[in-house]
């Protein structure tokens, strides 16, 4: 049914563009249509259309600037975010935009401004404040970034994203029992989220509770079968159940999706030592190291 509407839709937004080519908003939400179905080449194009038209549009900016990240594009999406900021600085969706693309970017202390910024502008969105909170758990302020979540769950207390968060950073500060608190309410809130089971599942194995954990993994797996991570983790767990050809198969499917991944390299590589296949665990350690040399664990 929803790809019936996106069908339907896209033919009227063309049906539009024929009668009214010269129209900038349709050209914008074209192009946010199908950036929503990921054919970026051809939003792309639609947003470029749109700001030949309208080149002082500050949502056209911000919505090209989103899809430049989406395409990995981060220091053409810097320039969008800027130029949508020098026609609207007082847009706080686009300073929180803009945090976003600098968090990614690892500049931190400059990702925290435009948060603060945006949340003078607009102290009771629940999204920014998370977002924030995000920030300065990658800060090591876990403290401040709890208080962040807390206000974001104050707005939005059936949002499952935050929950979620909230529970990865008490984990971080050995909260288990709390965190599981908030791996539930997001689970019963969406119980269709493989990420959600995913940390649900790496909380109750570091717990050792390690057939709840399988249990999470399998339904995370269910959700994505295509996710190195959850994979790597079920293997883990595998492994310290003695599980260890069933570990393999899941180091190996990890290891297909991702092969550039230096951290599964390495946990492959500890479980083929555990089974004393030591050529082979070698070759996974010097995989992993040539991928990431500061890896500690592959030395």
């Amino acid at each position: 049914m929803e790809e019936q509407n996106t069908k339907e839709a896209e033919e009227q937004f063309k049906l539009a563009l024929k009668i009214n080519p010269k129209d900038a908003d349709i050209h914008c939400n074209y192009g946010d249509l199908l950036a929503e179905m990921e054919r970026w080449e051809e939003a792309e194009e639609q947003f470029k259309l749109a700001l030949k038209i309208n080149p002082n549009n500050v949502d056209i900016h911000c919505n090209y600037g989103d899809l430049l990240v989406e395409m990995e594009r981060n220091k053409e999406a810097e320039e969008q975010y800027k130029i949508a900021l020098d026609l609207d600085p007082n847009d706080a969706y686009i300073h929180c935009s803009y945090g976003d693309l600098l968090a990614e970017m690892e500049r931190n202390k400059e990702a925290e401004e435009q948060y603060k910024l945006s949340l003078d502008l607009d102290l009771n969105d629940a999204y920014i404040h998370c977002s924030y909170g995000d920030l300065l758990v990658e800060m090591e302020r876990n403290k401040e970034a709890e208080e962040q979540y807390k206000l974001s769950l104050d707005l939005d207390p059936n949002n499952a994203d935050i929950h979620c968060s909230y529970g990865d950073l008490l984990v971080e500060m050995k909260r288990n029992k709390e965190a599981e608190e908030q791996y539930k309410i997001a689970l019963d809130l969406d119980p269709n989220d493989a990420y959600i089971h995913c940390s649900y599942g790496d909380l109750l194995a570091e717990m050792e509770r390690n057939k709840e954990a399988e249990e999470q993994y399998k339904f995370s797996l269910d959700l994505d079968p295509n996710d190195a991570y959850i994979h790597c983790s079920y293997g883990d767990l595998l492994a310290e159940m003695e599980r260890n050809k069933e570990a393999e198969e899941q180091y190996k499917i990890a290891l297909d999706l991702d092969p550039n991944d230096a951290d599964i390299h390495c946990s492959y590589g500890d479980l083929l030592a555990k089974m004393e296949r030591n050529k082979e665990a070698e070759e996974q350690y010097k995989i992993a190291l040539d991928l990431d040399p500061n890896d500690e664990n592959a030395h």
